[in-house]
């Protein structure tokens, strides 16, 4: 319940089956034992990761606490028992409400600090609102980039724990957090180590996830302003976006450093930025109605010219491929008096070209980071552009202007042609076969005619047979339908009954493969846990498992109690292949231990 000084929800709990109270405070989660030294566990709220609790009803109420690796400010806590995590059980007779507050108060805590860390991957903590009237107040704090550094480009990989990419597993696959709820925390038939066991593939493809680069977004930076309901026009800045600025208009970039934090702060340069003519210019291509917009003594200066010459004003560096190259015929006009050829030229009206050029060298910035620099494209196997190392040659011939040169390759004659009458002989230039077996050929060929009709082309179905066949059809699924859906009212399995089913046929599942990696040798070169262990151990595990398994036939039948006879019987069928499987592994296990 909660508390003061700071308290704000406590409970008794056992942890490691000793007796304790357990607090959640405005500033950690802590347990001590009664009478015991303060806070053995101790750990920060910024530390709260993930939540998993015992199923309604079970018979311990227990939450489990997944906590993120201790920071440098956070170093002198105590380490997690085991998987950076740590599980309680209530013990009160409030236990049930006990465990919800402090589910309801984390759960807050967790999201919070989950909306925290992906603000910070994109850059940032939080954005800034600039009230376009100047008369605006700073809504959230605000960081910005510090200019002159490099831009950051897409997120760097972060190393996650394995214990957090466990929990990002579970979190992802319900199925398998019921089976680990149920195997490990409920009933802890199965350790955590042999549980994650064999599934390595899902840890390597959750760590390969979680180690991939985010990339940047195709998005042209376009910040739009927004109208309150009392009429001001605000823009929301974050650090993604400043950065993004910086990027797109290197101007913008230049006057941030010559104006901040003297004569502008930033909120005083942001507000008169989305005010200026620059803002404006690069947004749209209507002239006039930029020209309307008041001077600004400051921005005005960072305008320059409009790149709307014939040649735009940032070239690419490297070569084109001059058979790709639109202004490659430029070259052939100056032999001609003809006059030079514009149907590929952009910038009909010229207004149009500074828009158009900006969308040209964004896409290109877009493609230069994926591709990566001309050395690396080179050395993937891309073409980098150069035209001085490619061969037109291959390009622009045809085969069709060629000459055709005779075949210089000799035939063999062989001398024993025997086998040709029965199979023919495979040459280069089809089979070969003799005069008996082509007229044999020829008198099949021509029987196979003989039994042709020629009225295939004037055959017409009839409309009233392709009606009459399609209704057929269709009755015909019609009642098959309908008799699966009378079928199925009153023969379906309840759906309380086939949750316990499915529960029963997913943990037999993993306790037959705990078995069975405890009885059959290991594979070549594995160095698993489950490999490694002695014979003492993996026989130990086997009969344990084998325990386990014998009582699969009685919590089937718990299952099945009341349930009517032809639904019952379907349940059995469904279940039959487990129990047959169950049925061997014993049968197994007792033939090589009797």
């Amino acid at each position: 319940m909660a508390g003061v000084g700071g308290i704000q929800c406590s409970a008794a709990v056992a942890f490691k089956k000793r007796p304790g109270t357990l607090q959640l405070s405005t500033r950690a989660l802590t347990w001590s034992t009664t009478g015991g030294p303060p806070y053995e566990v101790d750990v920060v709220r910024s530390r709260f990761d993930a939540l998993f609790s015992s199923k309604e009803g079970a018979a311990k109420v227990m939450l489990k606490v997944g906590v993120l690796p201790p920071t440098a400010s956070t170093s002198k806590e105590p380490p997690p028992p085991s998987d950076d995590s740590y599980s309680f059980t209530f013990t009160a007779a409030t236990a049930n409400a006990d465990r919800e507050n402090f589910k309801r108060e984390m759960s807050a805590i967790i999201a919070s600090n989950r909306e925290k860390s992906i603000e910070a991957a994109a850059a940032g903590d939080s954005g800034r609102v600039a009230d376009l009237k100047g008369k605006g107040k700073e809504r959230e704090g605000s960081s910005t980039p510090i200019p002159g550094s490099p831009m950051p480009g897409p997120s760097q990989p972060k190393t996650v724990s394995k214990s957090a990419l466990k929990i990002r597993i579970l979190q992802t696959n319900p199925a398998l957090a019921a089976l680990h709820r149920e195997l490990v925390l409920t009933k802890k038939m199965v350790s955590e180590a042999e549980f994650w066991d064999g599934r390595e593939d899902l840890l390597e493809a959750a760590a390969a996830e979680e180690a991939m680069r985010k990339g940047r977004s195709g998005e042209m930076v376009d910040p739009r302003p927004e109208t309150g309901d009392g009429g001001e026009i605000t823009v929301k800045i974050t650090p993604t976006l400043i950065r993004d600025i910086f990027e797109e208009y290197p101007a913008v970039l230049r006057a941030y450093n010559e104006n901040v934090p003297d004569p502008l702060d930033g909120q005083q340069f942001w507000t008169r930025y989305f005010q200026s003519k620059l803002f404006n210019r690069n947004r749209t291509t209507n002239r006039a109605a930029v020209n309307t917009i008041k001077d600004d003594p400051i921005f005005d200066k960072y305008l320059g010219e409009e790149d709307d010459d014939l040649e735009p004003k940032n070239l690419q560096p490297q070569a084109i491929f001059r058979l790709l190259d639109l202004a490659a015929t430029e070259e052939d006009q100056h032999e001609v008096t003809n006059r030079a050829d514009f149907t590929m030229r952009a910038g009909g009206q010229r207004a149009s070209l500074p828009l158009m050029r900006r969308f040209n060298e964004h896409s290109e910035r877009l493609l230069n980071q994926s591709l990566g620099t001309e050395p690396e494209r080179t050395s993937m196997g891309i073409d980098p552009g150069n035209a001085g190392a490619r061969n037109y040659y291959e390009d622009i011939v045809l085969d069709d202007l060629n000459e055709a040169k005779a075949d210089d390759r000799i035939l063999l004659q062989m001398g024993d042609r025997g086998d040709a009458r029965i199979t023919g002989r495979e040459e280069e230039d089809g089979i070969t076969m003799d005069d008996v077996e082509v007229g044999r050929v020829l008198r099949d060929t021509k029987e196979s005619f003989d039994s042709w009709q020629m009225g295939v082309a004037e055959f017409e179905p009839q409309e009233d047979a392709i009606d009459a066949a399609m209704d057929d059809m269709l009755v015909s699924i019609t009642h098959k339908a309908e008799r699966s859906y009378r079928d199925g009212g009153s023969n379906v399995i309840p759906e309380r009954v086939l949750r316990e089913l499915q529960t029963i046929q997913a943990s037999s599942n993993e306790l037959l493969r705990q078995f069975w990696s405890a009885v059959l040798p290991p594979k070549a070169n594995d160095i698993s846990a489950a490999a490694m262990a002695t014979p003492k151990e993996k026989a130990a595990k086997a009969e344990r498992m084998k325990k386990y398994l014998e009582t699969t036939e009685d919590r089937v039948a718990v299952v099945l109690k009341g349930v009517p006879g032809e639904t019952r019987v379907r349940a059995e069928a469904a279940l039959q292949p487990v129990r047959e499987a169950v049925a061997h592994a014993i049968q197994y296990f007792e033939s090589k231990t009797s």
